[in-house]
């Protein structure tokens, strides 16, 4: 871990290839977290201002100086960003990773060829994404619902099928930029890798 740290420390070019494709991701990441909690302190506490409440108000309050058509354009940039910067960001990253002697601008042309193999993969992962569990968890607080035994041990189940995926998954990604390997055998090697290799895996 320290030799990965000193590693993306002293190559500039990494941090700028990280914050260049992963700000958009990121940001939806988080403003989907904080308006999923305010939905919850909302339902849970009266006295909390729903946020799309005081969206609303700001917009209709600036609306003459065209504060719509830039929220409107900073929804579409965040969703493109989310949909579709994020696959070929990993892909980028990797094939900078695998050959440094990559620029920025080639690895992203050469990320920007596996958008469709990333994509599925992402699709196929999300259902086991710590975000997703976390606003469904919420959700599930919201529906006043977390009492029942039933719900308790669905979550629990799916919670340790996440942690489960988590360990089993991470070399799927460099299998399908690096080896060239289709969606599915991509998985089945990481799976085979990460349980040959578990203490190194989990560590």
């Amino acid at each position: 871990i320290n030799e990965a740290l000193q590693y993306i420390i002293n190559d500039h070019k990494i941090i700028r290839l990280s914050f260049i494709t992963s700000f958009c991701h990121s940001a939806v990441i988080i403003l989907l977290l904080v308006l999923n909690l305010n939905n919850l302190m909302v339902a849970r506490f009266s006295r909390w201002v729903p946020m799309g409440e005081a969206i609303w108000f700001i917009l209709n309050r600036f609306s003459q100086h065209n504060i719509v058509s830039i929220l409107i354009i900073i929804i579409i940039v965040l969703g493109i960003g989310y949909f579709l910067i994020e696959p070929i960001w990993q892909a980028s990253l990797i094939y900078y990773i695998k050959d440094k002697k990559n620029s920025i601008s080639s690895a992203l042309g050469k990320g920007t060829n596996e958008f469709f193999p990333m994509f599925e993969y992402g699709a196929l992962s999300s259902s086991f994404s710590v975000t997703t569990y976390i606003i469904l968890v919420i959700r599930i607080f919201m529906l006043n619902i977390v009492d029942s035994v039933f719900i308790q041990i669905l979550f629990g189940i799916w919670g340790f099928c996440i942690l489960v995926v988590a360990i089993l998954r991470p070399y799927s990604k460099y299998s399908i930029i690096i080896e060239g390997s289709s969606v599915t055998d991509a998985i089945k090697r990481s799976w085979s890798l990460a349980l040959t290799n578990l203490g190194t895996t989990i560590k």
